[in-house]
């Protein structure tokens, strides 16, 4: 997603490897996933581990730093802190590191792509049938997706700001994502010639 803030995903991991606390960035400026995984560990959170998709900003490092935990790891840099957050977790002893997380790069890939160049990460999805044909003759919908392409399709649609779609095919289907998030319908009209 890229909204002002990254979507992180955050567990707190206590010292015998128990999960005590998880937390997602709440929609709509809601708490940050690192207050929602911090606020359900507790006091369970000191001498823990807290796992994060994305760096954390300063008020979040400074949660971090408050319920005394014992270690980070985090799954890619945030562009916006450059290096702030790890900074200010290892001047007050927590030993902070990134972890070499593909997941959590490809999570983030949209926000990064705004952050660093100013622009959208696009993407163009077209299902096309064995003949290379993306319709039949009469204009009739043909079904070219397997039951894994269209679970695809749905997560990819539920981790998207915008979806750009044909006057046809918006009438067809839905344009809901995995968790009924709907990103904002943008329809192509147009006239044939």
């Amino acid at each position: 997603l890229t909204g002002p803030e990254p979507a992180a995903a955050v567990l707190v991991v206590d010292a015998e490897q128990r999960v005590v606390g998880r937390g997602i960035t709440a929609r709509g400026g809601g708490p940050s996933a690192v207050a929602i995984a911090l606020g359900e560990a507790g006091e369970f959170a000191a001498g823990a581990t807290v796992y994060t998709t994305i760096e954390a900003p300063g008020d979040d490092c400074d949660a971090i730093v408050a319920a005394q935990v014992a270690r980070a790891v985090v799954g890619t840099p945030d562009p916006q802190s450059r290096g702030q957050g790890m900074a200010t977790l290892n001047a007050a002893g927590i030993e902070a590191s990134f972890g070499d997380h593909e997941s959590s790069r490809e999570l983030h890939e949209a926000y990064v792509a705004r952050v660093e160049n100013n622009r959208p990460l696009t993407s163009l999805f077209i299902a096309v049938s064995r003949d290379d044909m993306i319709a039949r003759r009469d204009g009739l919908p043909v079904e070219h997706l397997a039951q894994t392409a269209r679970a695809w399709v749905a997560y990819s649609r539920s981790t998207t700001d915008a979806l750009v779609t044909g006057l046809h095919t918006a009438d067809l289907e839905p344009l809901r994502g995995a968790d009924d998030r709907s990103p904002l319908r943008v329809v192509l009209v147009g006239t044939r010639p």
